[in-house]
C-alpha cells in the first residue's frame, strides 16, 4: 500500500472512530432529553391532577404523590395512599373542597432513595386506563422516585387495580 492509501485508510479510521463517539454522546444526550422531557410532564400534570375524576381519568394519565404504600413483593404494588400538596396544587380552594381528606403538605409525601444518585426522593404515582370489558375496568400503576437532586423520574414499582364497572 502506498503513502497516500494509507493517508487515506487512516483519515477514514479516524473519522469512523470520532462518528462513533459522538453517537454514544449523543444518545445519552438524548437519553437524558427524554428523562427531562418526562419530569417535566409529571410535574406539571402533578399540579393539576387532583382535578381528575373517575369519568376523566380514562383519558388521560392520573397522577398524585403518595403519602405512604407498600410493596407486596419487591416492585409490586400493595395498600397506597393518595394525596396532593397543598403547597403545588393550583387552586387549593377548589382542592379542598374536591378532595377534603387528599389534601396534605409536602412533609407528608413518602420518601424513598433514588435509585440514580442515592438521595432522597419524592414518591409520586401514575395510574392509567388500561382496558374495560363489561365485567371489570383495569387500570395500570406505577409509582416514582422523583429526585430533584438528579432530575430524574425513576419507575420503582407497578400493579394493576380493578374494579366493577358502576352501574348508572
Amino acid at each position: 500500500m502506498d503513502a497516500i492509501t494509507a493517508s487515506f485508510m487512516g483519515i477514514n479510521e479516524d473519522a469512523f472512530h470520532e462518528l462513533m463517539r459522538i453517537d454514544l454522546v449523543l444518545r445519552e444526550t438524548e437519553r437524558r432529553r427524554d428523562g427531562r422531557r418526562e419530569v417535566v410532564a409529571a410535574t406539571d400534570l402533578l399540579r393539576n391532577s387532583w382535578r381528575t375524576t373517575d369519568d376523566n381519568a380514562f383519558f388521560s394519565p392520573h397522577w398524585f404523590f403518595l403519602r405512604r404504600y407498600t410493596c407486596e413483593a419487591p416492585g409490586k404494588i400493595g395498600a397506597y395512599e393518595i394525596f396532593w400538596p397543598s403547597e403545588y396544587v393550583s387552586d387549593l380552594a377548589a382542592a379542598r373542597a374536591l378532595r377534603p381528606h387528599q389534601i396534605g403538605t409536602f412533609a407528608d409525601c413518602a420518601n424513598e432513595k433514588c435509585k440514580v444518585c442515592g438521595r432522597s426522593a419524592h414518591v409520586i404515582g401514575k395510574i392509567v386506563h388500561d382496558g374495560e370489558t363489561p365485567q371489570e375496568t383495569s387500570w395500570a400503576i406505577t409509582f416514582f422516585t422523583l429526585c430533584g437532586g438528579c432530575t430524574t423520574l425513576t419507575p420503582i414499582a407497578r400493579g394493576t387495580k380493578t374494579e366493577q364497572p358502576r352501574m348508572t
